[in-house]
């Protein structure tokens, strides 16, 4: 790796980690260290959809089956979804933007992220992903987190 690398998920099933490196992109391989050498290129940032620094990662296994990579694209405040299903193929992007009525607002800068597919009550019906907010602006305060339904971005990128 020619930077550092920063966040990682690994999918318990098929023992595979993804591994961002926050200059280049997503790498994966068999969560295995005897099998460091088995890395392969998931998608480097020249490819568009991500802008340095990769950050945060993490693995959403929805109970149909559904399985999406999510990764922080924090040089341009997006969230990248992969379809681990069909190739690792890229399904789209999104961001968090102020809420309409301007009392939340958006994120910028997610170092980190966790996201699950367990219904925990009717705004989170599909689960929920967690972000990692580098700075507020409604008010001015500390980095705090936000909590996004994940039907939400079903519904934003049509998964």
């Amino acid at each position: 790796m020619n930077s550092g690398p920063e966040g990682c998920a690994v999918h318990d099933e098929t023992q595979t980690l993804y591994l961002g490196e926050e200059e280049y992109g997503i790498w994966m391989m068999p969560a295995d260290g005897n099998r460091a050498d088995e890395m392969v290129l998931l998608e480097a940032n020249s490819e568009g959809h991500l802008t340095a620094d990769v950050e945060g990662m993490d693995v959403y296994q929805g109970n149909s089956g559904e399985l999406y990579l999510v990764v922080s694209s924090q040089g341009d405040n997006s969230y990248a979804v992969y379809d681990l299903n069909d190739n690792n193929a890229y399904k789209g992007s999104f961001r968090i933007a102020d809420t309409e009525d301007g009392s939340i607002d958006g994120v910028q800068e997610t170092d980190g992220l966790a996201v699950t597919s367990v219904r925990l009550n009717a705004l989170f019906p599909q689960g929920m992903l967690v972000v990692q907010d580098g700075y507020n602006d409604l008010p001015t305060e500390n980095q705090n987190f936000k909590l996004v339904s994940w039907q939400a971005i079903v519904e934003a990128l049509g998964l």
